[in-house]
């Protein structure tokens, strides 16, 4: 029987899908290229605010605003078009996605920045980059790139008063932030009364 999912307008949620069985389906920068263009597009058509995303070789995350309340369909639309891209490339049968998806409700902005730092610290403490701002199939990347994403740079400014507090941030959690393990079983961040 599938958990309930903590919901409602304009909640803010960590999800995440990972490959079936662990597979790498995103293991080239065509696949990762492709599933980043579809989260920017289907995100705007479903209202869904996105704060920040990584895309690593055979996961993702994504933290978003649940600006319209469709979060369901945008992950249903999202998971979907890339495994019939994934099978179009690759063949086979069978899940590309292990799970539907998995949503952490978020409760507030304390626990928004800390889920966008482990986030963009995914990459590093997987071995693929040794600085954050390098991992190209991250949102953080663009934010420096000739054409940022606004909403990337503002959320960080809004979150974390200005580009240097949250530089100061990233590198203090560096080593201190949690493994993923102590999220597996939790279906929000925030307070015990939250």
């Amino acid at each position: 029987m599938r958990n309930i999912r903590l919901k409602y307008k304009n909640s803010i949620h960590h999800v995440m899908n990972r490959g079936d069985k662990g597979e790498k389906i995103f293991y080239s920068q065509k696949l990762k290229r492709y599933f980043i263009r579809l989260i920017e597009d289907l995100s705007k058509k479903f209202g869904i605010e996105i704060y920040a995303y990584v895309v690593l070789d055979n996961h993702y995350h994504i933290i978003l605003k649940n600006t319209s309340g469709n979060i369901s369909k945008f992950m249903m639309v999202l998971n979907s078009k890339y495994a019939l891209y994934y099978r179009s490339i690759n063949k086979g049968k069978g899940y590309v996605f292990q799970n539907r998806f998995r949503s952490i409700l978020i409760q507030n902005e304390r626990y928004i920045r800390e889920c966008l730092i482990y986030l963009y610290l995914n990459p590093v403490r997987s071995g693929l980059t040794s600085n954050a701002y390098n991992y190209r199939w991250s949102s953080l990347y663009k934010v420096f790139e000739s054409s940022p994403l606004k909403s990337t740079l503002r959320i960080i400014i809004d979150l974390f008063g200005s580009i240097d507090n949250f530089n100061m941030c990233l590198v203090n959690k560096d080593s201190s932030l949690p493994n993923i393990k102590k999220f597996k079983n939790i279906d929000f961040i925030g307070t015990n009364r939250f």
